[in-house]
């Protein structure tokens, strides 16, 4: 094929290695960017072309160094791979298709995915049995002469962990409300009953061409922000086909993933959230055999990656067949010598 250059964001992220690697693979230039030095960055050393940028937080300097890259390095298309580049790409996408730009951006509307009291009370009449929502409610809908402990607030947009805060007493639940007056963010957060259990993470591909694809991993062990470390990845239809429903009530098609949390008393799968983006553990459903970068390319490059559409022509139970399900874990790269002084 042509060789199509495509600009991947946020190369320090945790889902970053396993996506260089398939795009070169399927004979992609990659760019990559950062908000950290090249030294900073171990990714770096693995793509055609670096640079740093501003953080994407001031927007006027990040979209001057981005579209400097586009015309420079002459970019066909831009992967974001974190929460707040997705949303700034999101938010100015006209700008960039404007230029001839692809954003490797899910199709749907993000806003509502982004926010997650809305998408919870969106989503609870598509649940089946043994699939449900967790009820959220605002400040305004709560009964706070009566409530009920362990609860979560969140904030409404929030991404991934950001603004999370685990209510266990009076006391605690006091301190939050004080802090938030003080801030004036009572409109920003709203209210869950806490679940406790195994969390489940869904990688999902829907494509307008009628593709479908899924693969769920058991989260064994978690860093801090959420990322899994130590997973199982498992054949469990039923909660494919109700990931994948879901993607379709919402009109929404692309790369995503899903977090699922599992109560065992209840037999219950708790819907979480949806990411419109790769998940941080792709690699290991892409290590498993679920080339969903692969599946995202040959949707979005269709006349470049007509030999690999052709090749990768199956149905789904010849893809299940090629999953290797089992256990997988991460490790930290080996050190390395990313710049020597003279």
């Amino acid at each position: 094929m042509k060789e199509k250059r495509i600009l991947l964001t946020a190369i320090g992220s945790f889902s970053a290695r396993a996506i260089i690697k398939r795009l070169k693979e399927l004979g992609f230039f990659v760019f990559g960017m950062d908000c950290y030095p090249k030294e900073w960055v171990v990714n770096a050393a693995l793509v055609d072309g670096f640079i740093q940028v501003p953080l994407v937080s001031r927007e006027e300097y990040y979209e001057e160094a981005c579209f400097s890259i586009v015309e420079n390095r002459g970019i066909d298309a831009i992967f974001p791979l974190t929460d707040i580049e997705v949303d700034y790409f999101y938010k100015n996408r006209k700008k960039y298709e404007e230029k001839g730009i692809v954003l490797l951006l899910p199709k749907g509307d993000l806003s509502l995915i982004r926010n997650k009291y809305l998408l919870g009370r969106n989503l609870s009449l598509s649940m089946e049995k043994g699939f449900s929502t967790i009820e959220g409610k605002s400040y305004e809908e709560m009964d706070f002469s009566e409530p009920e402990f362990p609860m979560v607030a969140k904030l409404k947009s929030g991404r991934s962990s950001e603004g999370l805060h685990y209510i266990h007493s009076e006391d605690q639940l006091g301190f939050f409300l004080n802090q938030v007056f003080r801030e004036q963010k009572e409109d920003a957060y709203f209210f869950q009953k806490q679940i406790k259990g195994k969390i489940y993470t869904v990688d999902l591909f829907r494509g307008e061409s009628g593709v479908e694809r899924a693969l769920v991993r058991r989260e064994e062990l978690r860093t801090g922000n959420g990322a899994g470390t130590s997973v199982r990845i498992l054949p469990n239809e039923a909660l494919e086909k109700i990931s994948l429903k879901l993607m379709a009530d919402l009109k929404l098609y692309g790369l995503v993933n899903m977090e699922w949390i599992y109560e065992e008393e209840e037999r219950c799968f708790y819907f979480l959230e949806c990411n419109p983006r790769p998940s941080g553990g792709i690699g290991f459903s892409e290590m498993a055999g679920g080339d969903f970068v692969g599946f995202l390319m040959e949707e979005s490059f269709p006349k470049e990656m007509q030999e690999e559409r052709e090749k990768n022509v199956e149905d789904k139970m010849e893809y299940l067949a090629k999953i290797r399900y089992g256990s997988y874990g991460k490790v930290y790269e080996d050190y390395y010598l990313s710049g020597e002084e003279e």
